[in-house]
């Protein structure tokens, strides 16, 4: 993992830009969008070499949500009313309501959509660069990534997912819990409503799930906080026997978790949000 610092002296600098926007996931594309519009000179850093387009992430969220965002019909891959919860010994909940209860996001479409509106908003982009070391300046701060390139901004928002080294530097303590969340995107073998599958085989802390994205394929992952690969081999036997897929090999995402809050959320010219911060389901509520 890189180090990273702050260094204590001063220098004296030309800024390249107000704000410096590290990560380009949702939460870092809405931020950059936000403070573009507000007149800032932005600039966006993703270690990643282009937008992410296999991404580690069901897309459910609230009816409510979506309707305060206004997403487009094009972004949403399924609506659920009703949702299958399975025990550990396999006996079947059913919860269900007459209007939908929650959607599912095509993240990576979605995505593409945050960053087209940031570029719009005249936020500039650097992919392919990773954040690998920070330090203060006179009235700003230097980011130099692990390919030798430097940055200064007046600010920095920190939105790049779990780092606990970025996070000790700054001063902003570390997040020490984390699970493992692991999904891909699978062949389904007959059409199925929204399912989750709960016991410790499956699950250490958390549950499983199938989330159909239409009668032929569907999003199979789960969250852990331990024996990530054990459990998705128990997943992927329980839905494979009960017929629910087809495949007998699954390749998959698999990407940590945090499991709390930073000790602060900002420092001197730094914010922190999102992942990085420990603003998600598992701390938020959803």
């Amino acid at each position: 993992m890189p180090i990273v610092f702050f260094a204590k002296k001063p220098d004296n600098v030309t800024m390249n830009t107000d704000v410096l926007v590290i990560g380009a996931g949702p939460v870092g594309l809405h931020t950059a969008k936000c403070l573009a519009e507000c007149g800032y000179e932005v600039r966006l850093l993703e270690k990643k070499p282009e937008a992410a387009k296999q991404v580690c992430c069901t897309g459910i969220i609230s009816t409510e949500c979506a309707s305060k965002y206004g997403f487009d019909g094009k972004y949403i891959q399924n609506y659920f009313s009703e949702a299958s919860v399975y025990s550990p010994g396999g006996q079947k909940l059913l919860l269900k309501r007459d209007t939908p209860q929650a959607i599912m996001l095509d993240r990576a479409s979605f995505q593409a959509k945050l960053l087209q509106q940031a570029i719009n908003c005249g936020v500039r982009t650097s992919f392919g660069f990773q954040a690998n070391s920070i330090e203060y300046i006179e009235n700003g701060l230097r980011i130099t990534t692990k390919e030798g390139q430097s940055f200064t901004a007046k600010a920095v928002v920190l939105a790049a997912g779990y780092n606990t080294a970025l996070s000790r530097a700054t001063g902003l303590g570390e997040i020490n819990n984390f699970a493992y969340g692991l999904q891909a995107e699978v062949d389904t073998s007959i059409p199925s409503n929204l399912s989750l599958f709960t016991g410790k085989a499956i699950s250490q802390g958390y549950f499983g799930w199938l989330s159909p994205i239409n009668d032929c394929t569907a999003k199979m992952g789960l969250l852990t906080r331990k024996n990530p690969f054990e459990c998705w081999s128990a997943l992927h036997n329980t839905l494979y026997k009960q017929g629910l897929i087809t495949a007998k090999h699954i390749n998959y995402v698999c990407r940590p978790v945090p499991i709390g809050n930073l000790s602060a959320s900002f420092g001197d010219r730094v914010l922190a949000v999102g992942d990085f911060a420990g603003q998600l389901k598992p701390t938020t509520g959803g």
